[in-house]
């Protein structure tokens, strides 16, 4: 149970019971968040198989659709960076960006295909798979011959193979996990009720806040947009350089962050179980405001701002400038909303170490 000043000047109680709080999260958010991305990961491992058992421009347009589809679906878990998917170190494993195309190339010619160790965390996943299918400057008959007629065509083959088949496992393994028929970490989530550092909204909002802040403002963004190189850009950083989707995964991503604050994954409004209505249980403040509907707001405009970058973002980086730049400054608004704003509502310690501040 909760017991927190809302009202600075009446210092009024509440006593607030969060354990529904955390099963609408886990039942209408995070649990069929996994179970899409497994679903789609399965779909993507069998068109790719397809492709590699039969190469042409149908099995390989397949290969690619799943693979948009499964990326996409994976932006919707990136922020659950706790339980399962920190055993399993999931992230890393599989969207650590940019991809290393040389050294693929490299295992490829050579036939040294290692993708357990961490120093292989940045060739393989979801990165890989995109450089793989689509290639840096290449057609799809380029694409195919390197499956086909090419050197090393088996090999290639074998790498995408690999690659697919590992990310397979560690999604299934982390879907499996949360399944309150197996692995149960459902039941351990929905029981730490608390706000300290171990509670499941200490682990959720630290999550939430430093993946908003360092994969979505800085790796999806602001890197590429050289906020990290003294105004160099850098477009070869963008996620998904390769098949050019940068912003799509984006907006899915921040979109991700709108079905956790209100408790669904549906069009509608906020669940009555969500951080949103949680937020204005507390009667939580900011500007003279509820804290609730500057948050909806902030998340609202970030996601307007990337709507107005065309993909490839790699390409559009330089003409679409400003415009990159509003949407970056806009998820650091969103950044602070969280982080200070949200965290002490919720009497949330921000744990985690940032390189730059706010």
């Amino acid at each position: 149970m909760l017991f927190s000043c809302v009202d600075s000047t009446e210092e009024t109680k509440v006593q607030i019971d969060r354990k529904p709080l955390l099963e609408n999260l886990a039942d209408q958010v995070i649990i069929p968040a996994y179970t899409q991305l497994d679903t789609e990961v399965t779909g993507m491992n069998s068109s790719i198989t397809a492709f590699l058992n039969d190469p042409s421009p149908a099995t390989l347009g397949n290969a690619r659709s799943t693979f948009i589809k499964a990326y996409v679906a994976w932006q919707k878990v990136e922020f659950f960076d706790f339980g399962p998917a920190f055993d399993q170190t999931l992230r890393a494993q599989v969207n650590t960006f940019p991809t290393d195309n040389f050294a693929i190339d490299n295992a490829i010619a050579t036939g040294n295909i290692q993708l357990q160790s961490l120093s292989n965390n940045n060739k393989k996943g979801f990165p890989a798979i995109d450089y793989l299918l689509y290639g840096d400057n290449k057609s799809d008959a380029d694409i195919i011959a390197d499956f086909t007629t090419n050197a090393n065509a088996s090999t290639r083959k074998e790498y995408l193979r690999a690659s697919i088949e590992d990310m397979q496992t560690l999604v299934s393994r982390v879907s499996v996990a949360w399944n309150s028929g197996e692995g149960n970490y459902r039941s351990t989530f929905v029981e730490r009720t608390g706000t300290d550092v171990g509670s499941s909204l200490g682990q959720l909002i630290n999550s939430l806040s430093q993946s908003l802040e360092v994969f979505t403002r800085d790796a999806k963004v602001g890197i590429p947009l050289g906020k990290r190189s003294q105004g160099i850009l850098i477009p070869k950083n963008a996620e998904a350089y390769y098949s050019g989707n940068s912003m799509l995964l984006a907006r899915s991503n921040v979109q991700g962050y709108i079905d956790v604050f209100k408790g669904s994954r549906t069009s509608e409004g906020a669940n009555s179980q969500s951080l949103l209505a949680y937020l204005n249980q507390l009667n939580a403040q900011y500007k003279g405001g509820s804290l609730s509907s500057a948050l909806e707001q902030q998340f609202q405009n970030s996601l307007s701002k990337l709507n107005q970058i065309s993909d490839p973002y790699s390409r559009s980086i330089e003409a679409q400038a400003t415009i990159a730049n509003e949407a970056y400054l806009e998820l650091q608004k969103t950044v602070v909303l969280v982080k200070v704003d949200l965290a002490s509502a919720l009497g949330i310690l921000i744990s985690y170490q940032d390189n730059d501040g706010d």
